[in-house]
């Protein structure tokens, strides 16, 4: 994928906010999200988002939800969001919590949390609007060599956070350094997203299996 030099990540930033800006005022303002000034791997954080988009606005029919990202430096490149933590949260003022995974960055990070406006069901988002910096406490993660390249690994809007590490582990094992090296870390990366959505699936059928059972059980106690 794209080399993002630092200077072009905080010119993008930048034209992000900038954007905001322009779209939402004065009848709307930019989200804004604040965040706790450190977060513990797997543990609970609680992270408030802020938004002014009028109840009348026709902005309303572009966007009816947030996502939320963890947004990561790599060393010597720019900061940018990397996987969602939330995803299609309604409009809102409102506080969310997070937990962010143990290996999506190493121990002491500095890490943002971004949010952006989005229609649900699409990946598309409005630009990015990001916290102040937060120290990530207790990771044990690892940039793989394609992040210390300054290149991006997959679309934050389609990864969670709890899959990075599959994401990592693939670019670990196929990305050379070489641009041709891309495609199979990526095959790999996209098989990461396949298998979590078949393992929902199962979960979800063998909860409602489960539950069918249990049913059947409490109608034969009543009959």
């Amino acid at each position: 994928m794209a080399l993002v030099p630092p200077l072009l990540r905080m010119m993008a930033v930048l034209a992000h906010s900038i954007v905001l800006l322009i779209v939402f005022s004065p009848s709307a303002q930019a989200i804004g999200v604040s965040a706790p000034r450190t977060i513990t791997a797997g543990q609970n954080a609680t992270i408030s988002i802020t938004e002014t988009i009028d109840e009348d606005s026709e902005l309303r029919s572009k966007y009816d939800g947030y996502r939320l990202y963890l947004a990561l430096t790599p060393p010597g490149w720019g900061t940018g969001p990397e996987c969602w933590l939330v995803n299609n949260l309604d409009l809102g003022p409102q506080t969310v919590n997070i937990v962010i995974p143990t290996d999506v960055a190493p121990n002491n990070t500095e890490v943002r949390i971004a949010d952006s406006f989005i229609k649900k069901g699409s990946g598309k988002e409005s630009g990015y609007s990001y916290s102040s910096t937060v120290t990530f406490l207790g990771g044990n993660g690892t940039w793989s060599q394609r992040e210390l390249n300054g290149r991006t690994m997959t679309n934050a809007n389609r990864l969670p956070c709890f899959l990075l590490g599959c994401v990592r582990k693939c670019n670990d094992r196929y990305y050379t350094g070489e641009k041709s090296s891309e495609k199979a870390a990526d095959d790999c990366s996209e098989q990461c997203l396949k298998n979590s959505r078949a393992s929902f699936m199962k979960h979800l059928s063998m909860t409602a299996l489960l539950m069918g059972i249990a049913t059947c059980g409490i109608a034969q106690l009543v009959l």
